[in-house]
């Protein structure tokens, strides 16, 4: 939380508009598709890197072909508006998120994919939680309804399970 805050390019990086092209939210983050471009994931900051690669080895995945990876802020009234992270037949999209922040609310509400305003779960916001996801179901975050910040680290794109080193199946 405290690297998070430190930052210092917290800048617009993640916003989504509706068919006639109106903003339905903007939310502040830090985006690090860049520097994992030019540098691999051992280029991210030292606290980002760690905490990705133990997501990743703790959850048996890896993002082969990552396609957004940044930190995403919420305050009060900067509710996310209801989106996808890929194409709705794309099987190989995932998207995984890490809470972390101080102790809030905010909660990640999912949508039916054949009808985008029927709501079929809510995963409250707890820092340190790792959530999982296929990238095509429609979702929201929600903000905190207090004065705390809510953020995320999301990484999503292109994933493969790896094998258990235990040697089983």
């Amino acid at each position: 939380e405290q690297w998070a805050l430190q930052t210092p390019h917290w800048m617009l990086t993640n916003s989504a508009h509706d068919e006639q092209g109106r903003a339905r939210h903007r939310i502040w983050g830090a985006s690090y598709i860049q520097t994992l471009r030019r540098s691999g994931w051992p280029g991210l900051p030292p606290i980002l890197f760690s905490a990705v690669a133990t997501m990743f080895q703790k959850l048996g995945v890896m993002i082969t072909a990552p396609e957004y990876i940044g930190l995403n802020g919420q305050s009060r009234g900067q509710d996310g508006s209801t989106h996808v992270d890929c194409a709705h037949d794309a099987a190989d999209q995932l998207s995984l998120l890490i809470y972390v922040g101080e102790d809030t609310d905010g909660d990640l509400i999912l949508y039916d994919k054949g009808d985008p305003e029927r709501q079929t779960g809510r995963i409250s916001f707890r820092p340190n939680r790792v959530v999982a996801l296929d990238g095509s179901i429609p979702h929201a975050a929600r903000a905190p309804s207090d004065d705390k910040f809510r953020m995320s680290v999301i990484v999503r794109g292109t994933y493969e399970c790896r094998q258990s080193s235990s040697g089983g199946s």
